[in-house]
């Protein structure tokens, strides 16, 4: 069984592109050629002819299918005039034919520019009309390509664009994040240069000093071994204040992680965020907390919205993350047992709600947070908001 699966995959990968908009449907699609055939099963007037050229064109038709999806522009026009051609070569004798014309407006989606699918989707139509005018030709053979291939054209059209669009939007994010992380490279190596410059060359000439010293002044040299044993200590020091510093992820920036996510899977996201400062731990600690749910929303809910929500409620900070997928996220074994014990080590909780919408609700005690005196400032802090 696993070599007859892994026989089809192969297959599979030599017929179409790979791609997550595809996947198995173009195979679906073909059940359409059934048209060719249908009528027979009601004639007693089927001719050798009729049935060589049907099946002839059947066999033509594959590759130039298989074909329009690997190519775009003028290469896929290719397929799109092969497979017309087909349709106006065995229209006359066979009406199911048209469902070639169908298949051929189906690939104007390949086309990136709105102006050539509608010329090629016009042409089309062009030629059934005259291929009915000029030989005079039934309703079941002008009817459907001129309905259903507006409709099937003008539906590839739209969605290759969304999923062009889709597409640009990842490599958009690639590059941001990359952008990000050349930026944040150069900062860790500025900010590294400027702390340890002055300390190891303070200890470069220290230790030379020393190594002078040391036969004249066995005293002086053993206080510059001293010196430099306090100042190596101290850089070690400084050097894991700013690495822990570096590997600190911050609500704000969380969220800006979780929208990118969400946006890439399709999924609408909408949120509110209180933007006053949190202590260092339970900033990290809920960030990683939205972190984990977000992830559970993407891989597992199937959502299509998500909303998160982060206030102060006396002196507890609130995050709440919902979404309207199914109920997957309830599953301890995807992150929550994590989360729940991160928030219980700062004496935090974690609640969880079914209904309509699934519900995430971590509280956490903020003890360093001071409320503001002035209730017309705590009002504007608690504006300090963002919504998508």
């Amino acid at each position: 069984m696993s070599s007859l699966r892994s026989t089809l995959r192969r297959i599979h990968r030599r017929l179409l592109p790979e791609s997550d908009e595809l996947g198995w449907t173009p195979y679906l699609w073909l059940i359409y050629l059934s048209f060719l055939y249908f009528s027979w099963f009601f004639r007693s007037d089927v001719t050798r002819l009729e049935v060589g050229m049907t099946v002839t064109s059947t066999i033509i038709f594959l590759p130039l299918y298989f074909y329009g999806f690997w190519n775009r522009g003028m290469r896929g026009l290719i397929a799109i005039i092969g497979i017309a051609l087909l349709g106006a070569i065995v229209g006359p004798i066979n009406w199911g034919a048209s469902c070639y014309f169908i298949y051929a407006a189906g690939f104007i989606g390949q086309f990136n520019r709105i102006r050539p699918a509608l010329l090629t989707l016009a042409g089309l139509h062009a030629v059934v009309i005259v291929e009915t005018l000029a030989m005079d030709l039934p309703f079941p053979f002008w009817a459907p390509p001129l309905l259903f291939g507006s409709i099937v054209g003008a539906a590839n059209y739209y969605f290759s664009q969304q999923a062009r669009k889709r597409v640009q939007l990842r490599l958009g994010q690639d590059e941001v994040r990359r952008l990000a992380a050349m930026a944040e490279r150069e900062r860790i190596g500025r900010d590294l240069h400027d702390l340890l410059g002055h300390t190891l060359s303070l200890i470069t000439i220290k230790s030379e000093l020393a190594q002078r010293l040391f036969e004249r002044d066995p005293e002086a040299a053993q206080r510059e071994l001293h010196d430099i044993e306090q100042v190596s200590r101290k850089a070690m020091e400084e050097v894991r204040e700013a690495v822990s510093g570096y590997r600190a992820v911050g609500l704000a920036s969380e969220l800006a992680n979780a929208r990118l996510a969400l946006e890439a899977h399709d999924v609408r996201f909408d949120y509110r965020f209180d933007a006053r400062p949190l202590p260092t731990e339970a900033d990290q600690t809920l960030a990683l907390v939205l972190r984990e749910a977000v992830t559970n929303v993407v891989r597992h809910a199937q959502a299509e919205s998500c909303r998160v929500r982060f206030r102060r409620e006396g002196s507890e900070g609130v995050l709440e993350v919902s979404d309207d997928g199914r109920n997957a996220t309830l599953d301890e074994g995807h992150g929550l047992t994590g989360m729940r014990e991160r928030l219980d080590r700062l004496g935090g909780s974690l609640e969880l709600q079914t209904g309509e919408r699934t519900l995430l609700r971590a509280r956490l005690p903020l003890p360093d947070l001071e409320e503001p005196a002035d209730p017309t400032t705590a009002g504007d802090a608690d504006m300090a908001w963002s919504r998508s």
